[in-house]
């Protein structure tokens, strides 16, 4: 019997393309899947984490798990900003 190995699904995946159109980058979006994937691992919900790093401008809000808070605190709060919005819509 052949072992198939599942791939992980980039949990952004399925709104790519609205969220191009929002203007953000095929490369933020990469990082945001592989922090927002950490985020949930560790067991918190992504969007509350992101909106309060964004609301309170604290890097404590992001878990370390996965390297979550070293990639999130690379990446432009602006292009959070927009990412928000449109993950809210979409949840």
């Amino acid at each position: 019997m052949d072992v198939i190995k599942k791939k992980k699904k980039n949990p952004l995946s399925d709104h790519t393309e609205r969220y191009r159109a929002a203007g953000l980058s095929l490369e933020f979006l990469g990082e945001m899947a592989k922090a927002v994937s950490a985020m949930k691992s560790a067991g918190y919900e992504p969007y509350d984490q992101l909106y309060g790093y964004v609301l309170q401008e604290n890097e404590q809000y992001i878990t370390r798990f996965g390297g979550a808070r070293e990639i999130v605190t690379k990446m432009d709060v602006k292009d959070i900003k927009i990412f928000l919005k449109h993950y809210k819509d979409h949840k």
